[in-house]
């Protein structure tokens, strides 16, 4: 049915295709209609959306890959999350990833010599 459908009109992908997608994605898996969610959430995969922007769609269609992979991208950033990031992802949220950061940084005070382990799997 919608088999070739391309939602940008050109090369160029706006904010509103990102939006427009995400919303398609949400109401398909609202309305059960597994081939269209895939279509929309295949298309904001090659968008390469931001971690919280993961995050957050991640947890509105309920999608474990998408969530943990925005958590360790969150993680492994070289800042702090942002204060929109952390309205977005909430504070909770933001404090465990911080303090999981923080426990990192005092074992291994040079993480980018030792990146074998993101998690430290007993906190979790």
């Amino acid at each position: 049915m919608f088999s070739g459908y391309r939602i940008a009109r050109s090369s160029k992908w706006t904010e509103y295709d990102r939006d427009a997608l995400a919303e398609a994605a949400v109401l398909a898996d609202m309305w059960e209609l597994e081939s269209i969610k895939k279509m929309a959430m295949d298309s904001l995969h090659q968008l390469k959306p931001l971690p919280v922007q993961r995050l957050t769609l991640g947890r509105k269609l309920r999608n474990a890959k998408w969530i943990l992979d925005a958590y360790v991208d969150i993680y492994c950033q070289d800042t702090a999350p942002s204060n929109k990031d952390i309205e977005q992802i909430g504070w909770d949220t933001c404090h465990k990833i911080i303090q999981l950061r923080e426990r990192r940084l005092r074992k291994d005070p040079h993480p980018q010599w030792n990146r074998w382990s993101v998690w430290d799997y007993d906190s979790l």
